[in-house]
């Protein structure tokens, strides 16, 4: 004699019911990778302004070691720019030997090619506010980026980083 186990009248109802699973747990998943790719847009964005930041503190700390190894014109003011304009090309002391004034108006052509190619929209001014000794500089850059989850305006921030150098002679 054969035994055999009863059929469920449900059968069918049950194997539609695995594939609703199937589709919540798909939309579920879908919701994990979209959050999660939000969050690496976010730390992308702000890797890239941090990376900004770290690039202008550089600079800044750049114009002050040229501050420091050119100590005779910089106490006499030679080391000087506006915010805004651009220093003149300069001589070029690489390739022939220069007076303390001509160094100067070769590092500040340098450091102003650097900040530009470093930091979009990028404005900078290297201010004498002491004649000393020693003599105090300001150094401040200026630069754009976008303004990330701002809504309205063009779309763009404005960040400043300044600091100050005393050369002693």
């Amino acid at each position: 004699m054969r035994i055999t186990a009863p059929v469920s009248p449900n059968r069918r109802s049950i194997a539609g019911f695995n594939l609703i699973e199937v589709l919540i747990a798909m939309v579920v998943m879908s919701l994990a990778f979209l959050g999660s790719s939000s969050m690496i847009l976010t730390t992308m964005k702000a890797t890239h302004g941090g990376a900004l930041r770290d690039s202008a503190v550089r600079l800044a700390n750049d114009m002050a070691e040229r501050l420091e190894g050119n100590k005779a014109a910089a106490l006499n003011g030679a080391y000087a720019l506006a915010a805004g304009a651009a220093p003149g090309a300069g001589a070029d002391c690489t390739a022939q030997a220069c007076t303390a004034a001509e160094l100067a108006g070769y590092d500040l052509a340098g450091w102003y090619n650097l900040v530009q190619s470093k930091l979009p929209g990028a404005s900078a001014a290297v201010t004498r506010t002491a004649a000393g000794p020693p003599a105090v500089y300001e150094i401040r850059l200026v630069w754009t980026d976008r303004a990330w989850g701002k809504s309205g305006g063009d779309g763009t921030e404005t960040f400043t980083y300044v600091t100050t150098r005393a050369v002693s002679p």
